[in-house]
């Protein structure tokens, strides 16, 4: 089925969501853990234990930019830092109700921002091949969240202006449901920011925000269409493109000549879990067109 790739609107918000839903689901066993870490063995008896058909799900979830490499035995510690995101059982109705709700007020937010792209890739069934007589509807499914920092970001500036003062710049505190582990959010997007700010400072770049693609959807072809995009705009305006990167994510991106910078680590035990978390900051440099 052919792919073409588009601009994303308002009205693609729900779309958006069920792409970022479904590209950082947990991958591993759990599919959340409580802040009491009485989460029992999967299918074991109790309350919290998790659902078969979670359970399968998120054992078959990945995606560009998750979080890990999936999860130890059901009753042992989660790995991974999509689980360790989640306090609450993602099957029951009122909380799958508030995930999806912080995802849809990150995109409302995304196009509220005149800096921002946000490109989608839509599949499109062929004519007839829906059986029974009817025709399967197309399906977004991969985005990738782009910022064009042009004159350089605000938090850049405010880096350097504070640098120069001696000052030190605070981190605005986010405010997250009880869905959430917020002292995990704060830590992982804290130290992605921090580093944002203390590498490209107040330099124009390109900031690709996020890449993410339905799992189903997997090498076909969406990542690499969205990011032959953003490389095309770098390329012809002479910017560079900053991301951050997850382990699964990072062959792509190196395939398409980003470079790592430096590797972010979060311990995964402060939290109630197992191992280390790490996320690659990653960096290309835009290349002149051979006009030859």
């Amino acid at each position: 089925m052919p792919l073409t790739l588009h601009t994303a609107l308002p009205a693609d918000i729900p779309a958006l969501t069920d792409i970022g839903r479904a590209a950082f689901a947990p991958t591993g066993p759990h599919t959340y853990w409580p802040r009491d870490n009485s989460l029992p063995a999967v299918n074991g008896p109790g309350p919290n234990a998790t659902p078969a058909s979670a359970v399968a799900a998120a054992a078959s979830a990945g995606a560009i930019g998750d979080g890990g490499d999936g999860g130890d035995k059901a009753t042992e510690r989660p790995t991974d830092i999509n689980a360790l995101f989640r306090t609450q059982d993602p099957s029951k109705p009122e909380v799958a109700a508030e995930i999806r709700a912080s995802y849809i007020q990150r995109y409302e937010k995304a196009f509220s921002n005149g800096d921002v792209r946000i490109m989608k890739v839509v599949e499109t069934p062929d004519r007839g091949e829906g059986g029974d007589g009817e025709e399967q509807e197309e399906e977004a499914i991969a985005l990738a969240h782009w910022v064009f920092h042009l004159a350089g970001s605000e938090e850049g500036r405010e880096y350097v202006e504070k640098e120069r003062k001696g000052e030190h710049v605070e981190e605005e505190e986010t405010k997250y449901s009880a869905v959430w582990r917020a002292e995990l959010k704060r830590d992982f997007s804290g130290g992605m920011n921090r580093a944002r700010r203390e590498i490209m400072k107040d330099r124009p770049y390109i900031y690709l925000r996020g890449l993410a693609a339905k799992p189903a959807h997997h090498r076909k072809g969406a990542a690499s269409m969205l990011l032959k995009w953003g490389i095309e705009r770098s390329d012809g305006a002479g910017l560079p493109i900053y991301l951050e990167s997850s382990k699964k994510g990072k062959p792509v991106y190196e395939k398409f000549g980003f470079e790592i910078l430096r590797v972010l680590e979060i311990d995964l035990e402060k939290y109630g879990g197992n191992g280390v978390h790490r996320q690659w900051i990653m960096f290309r440099k835009p290349r002149q067109k051979d006009v030859n």
